[in-house]
């Protein structure tokens, strides 16, 4: 055994044993390189899985560490520890050593393919693969002299074109883009492109130090062989995820001073018998004496997830990218601060003074799904941040920014005891959050982004933990300033005043509003005022059906919201079940006229009557409406017209209603969607149901069995093809336009009658001859 051996003394057959039967050492006789044997896996260094990346990116750094230091003047050495092998057809086939043997070949080859002309004068040529027959053939056609001519002709130097150059050779078999090996040789040598670029290969072959060295040991003189690797991988256990990181994170901090020792010391320590009891509580079916195993394996997931999360705030706190990566290089540039080592110290001694009992419940005193007394609502069930850190559950948004919210609060507080203050801290963050939304049909959708949450955070950072209502200060903000006024104007609505300050709570964590009240005016009104708006606010959607609802508000004006533009007019909207956030949390405000009136009827009382209620006061405003298609929606026999509140409108008056905001989906005029679908039984059976409607850019018309058509036209309906010859009192001809007016004063009303006489009457001569062709 010695310890100074290379990958290079290998290939080239410079390795000598120790003979005990002669007491010598003695040369090796290796004419044929390395093989990796059959019974081995595939190179797994270059899969893209978040451990190998991790694990792949810290033994190039160091690596490249170590070389840099040594073309540098410096003699640095890296042990690799044991390369374990035996010798056949003067082959070497390593047992164990075969990813740190096959990186250390990739490095070599690229630095041999960066500065040298032949690869076989120093061996390289003599690495090969048994594992699966299209591994062999990749690296006997890498290693092949005119194959490596060509690339490097083609690369000219260019070397981050090196793995395109390589794929596109004709020998390169596309089949070889499924082989983990393969793909695996390829990702590697990409990191190596990228890192190594500025590393010669002599800085490999210095004569006065070996830079890259391992113990070599041949086992085979044992009789041991295949049997032996068998036998090791059955007992060996592959490091934990966590024990990679610790490792890892020790080296990256071992600069520091207290704050390292401290985290060093409590790692294996207080907070290591925290995780473990938190895993003996998850894992309560298991006993200890059992499954020692499993309980260790969930100890160090519980911790190293606990560490990626709160490595993420900081990662963002510290505006360090938008696409956070749990690796080497992060965490360099995040813990090369004292500071950030120390808040996550005290992160973890914060959350280790809880037993896992108290975190299962401990959110649910911050947190509820709807309202309730001194909670705050996020409209999503139960927010249980530890729990799905614990669980690996993924994050939105929402949940992201209000757990930064929170991490925030307890680490400037150096305390998790749930006060008042933490509630209107996370009542503040919640609406700020929410507010950042963007218009999208018939809904307010978040426009939250990773490369918002710098911004969010500073926001969140600049918040008061002592009184944050009252200390807010819009010149402390620099960005989101409308959002902290809306904050600041509510403080003025309740003061000290407690009362005041739950019922305006209250009021925001309904779900249509999600904290975002900013259309409605509560100023004028008195506490119990108050108490009966939002009361009657809650009731009103418990009570009345939507559609109901939009009557209700459109007896105080037209307030649709505009969602965009079409062909046929602007879309617009009234509100729906699960969409009245897109209307009464509008950044227009078209909403805010209908409740300034609505709620000074509602600050009166608590209504008993709600279909009661309704129904005056639309008997007391439709009269605003009088030739108006909105008319019809108020009326209640014709109020169905509104299970489509999405509307067109153009310039001639002309309407069609959709439940979805496309023109792709099938639209209706208001009055022939009634026919369609809601008029009675003996009327319904004339109408052909499916032509009744329209799609894309075309209006609407009310088709009848017997090919009649009508439009409606303000306040009359067209008609077409009706025989010229047809006579009726109240239906005439216009001969300059070619069809048939019946004027109404109302729209459905007065057409009920006809439809039946229009549906048997004979169709005009030319629209008969039209279709008898066709036939």
């Amino acid at each position: 055994m010695n310890a100074n051996y290379t990958l290079l003394d290998i290939l080239n057959n410079n390795i000598t044993i120790y003979n005990k039967d002669t007491n010598q050492l003695e040369p090796l006789v290796i004419e044929n390189g390395i093989e990796i044997p059959m019974i081995q896996r595939d190179y797994a260094q270059g899969r893209l899985d978040d451990k190998t990346i991790f694990i792949r990116e810290k033994f190039l750094k160091d690596i490249y560490d170590v070389l840099k230091s040594n073309q540098e003047g410096n003699n640095t050495s890296l042990k690799l520890d044991f390369v374990y092998g035996y010798i056949e057809n003067s082959a070497f086939i390593p047992l164990d050593g075969q990813q740190r043997l096959t990186t250390l070949y990739i490095i070599h080859w690229f630095l041999a393919f960066k500065d040298k002309d032949d690869f076989s004068a120093i061996g390289l040529d003599k690495f090969n693969y048994k594992t699966r027959q299209s591994a062999k053939e990749f690296f006997k056609s890498i290693n092949n002299f005119e194959n490596q001519n060509k690339i490097k002709k083609e690369c000219a130097n260019n070397f981050n074109k090196l793995i395109s150059v390589i794929k596109n050779q004709p020998w390169y078999n596309l089949k070889w883009d499924f082989d983990p090996t393969v793909k695996g040789i390829l990702t590697t040598l990409t990191d190596v492109i990228n890192i190594f670029s500025d590393i010669s290969f002599s800085t490999l072959t210095q004569a006065e130090q070996k830079p890259l060295s391992f113990h070599f040991l041949k086992i085979d003189e044992y009789g041991l062989g295949d049997n032996l690797y068998i036998k090791m991988n059955a007992r060996g256990k592959p490091l934990s995820d966590f024990e990679n990181f610790k490792a890892s994170f020790e080296n990256i901090i071992s600069n520091k001073t207290e704050i390292s020792k401290e985290f060093i010391r409590k790692i294996d320590g207080i907070w290591l018998d925290s995780f473990w009891e938190y895993s003996l509580k998850s894992l309560p079916q298991i006993e200890v004496t059992e499954d020692i195993e499993s309980i260790t394996k969930k100890c160090d997931s519980l911790i190293l997830e606990i560490i990626k999360k709160f490595t993420e705030y900081l990662y963002f706190k510290n505006n360090i990218g938008e696409n956070y990566d749990f690796k080497d290089s992060n965490l360099e540039k995040i813990y090369s601060s004292e500071d950030n080592l120390h808040l996550l110290n005290s992160f973890l001694d914060l959350l280790c003074s809880q037993n896992y009992s108290e975190w299962e419940t401990y959110f649910e005193g911050l947190f509820s799904d709807k309202k309730a007394k001194n909670k705050v609502s996020t409209n999503q069930t139960t927010l249980n941040f530890v729990q799905k850190i614990f669980d690996k559950a993924s994050f939105s948004h929402f949940e992201n920014l209000l757990f930064f919210s929170w991490l925030n609060f307890i680490l400037r507080k150096q305390s998790i005891t749930i006060t008042d203050d933490l509630k209107d801290f996370i009542r503040i963050t919640r609406n700020v959050i929410n507010n950042i939304n963007q218009k999208n049909k018939t809904s307010l959708e978040t426009e939250l982004r990773t490369d918002y949450y710098n911004e969010i955070i500073e926001i969140i950072d600049k918040i008061d933990i002592s009184n944050p209502y009252k200390k807010l200060d819009l010149n402390s903000f620099s960005s989101r300033k409308r959002y902290i006024q809306y904050e600041i104007n509510k403080y003025d609505l309740f003061k000290d005043d407690n009362v005041r300050k739950e019922l305006l709570s209250e009021f925001e964590d309904h779900p249509t509003l999600r904290g975002l009240i900013f259309n409605f005016d509560l100023s004028p009104y008195k506490n119990e005022e108050i108490e009966n708006i939002v009361a009657n606010y809650y009731e009103m959607f418990r009570a009345l059906n939507y559609r109901d609802i939009i009557r209700l508000l459109l007896c105080f004006g037209n307030y649709s919201v505009k969602l965009g533009n079409s062909n046929l007019g602007e879309f617009r909207f009234f509100g729906q079940n699960e969409k009245w956030h897109r209307v009464l949390a509008s950044p227009d405000g078209e909403i805010t006229p209908n409740f300034i009136e609505l709620f000074k009827l509602f600050s009166k009382s608590k209504i008993e009557n709600w279909n009661e209620f309704v129904e005056n006061n639309v008997s007391n405003y439709i009269q605003q409406y009088e030739n108006n298609w909105l008319w019809y929606c108020l009326k209640n026999e014709y109020k169905m017209i509104l299970d489509h509140p999405i509307f067109t409108k153009n310039s001639e008056n002309k309407i069609e209603i959709f439940y979805n905001q496309s023109l792709n989906s099938y639209h209706n005029n208001p009055f022939v969607f009634w026919f369609r679908y809601h008029c009675p039984i003996e009327i319904k059976k004339n109408i052909d149901e499916q032509n009744s409607s329209a799609q894309y850019t075309n209006y609407s018309r009310l088709y009848l069995k017997n090919g009649v058509q009508l439009e409606q036209y303000n306040n009359s309906w067209l008609i077409y093809n009706l025989n010229i010859d047809f006579k009726d009192s109240r239906i005439y001809y216009n001969e300059e336009k070619g069809y048939f007016v019946l004027e109404c004063q109302n729209l459905i009303a007065d057409l009920i009658p006809y439809i039946e006489l229009l549906n048997t009457t004979n169709r005009s001569p030319s629209t008969l001859s039209k279709k008898l062709l066709t036939e």
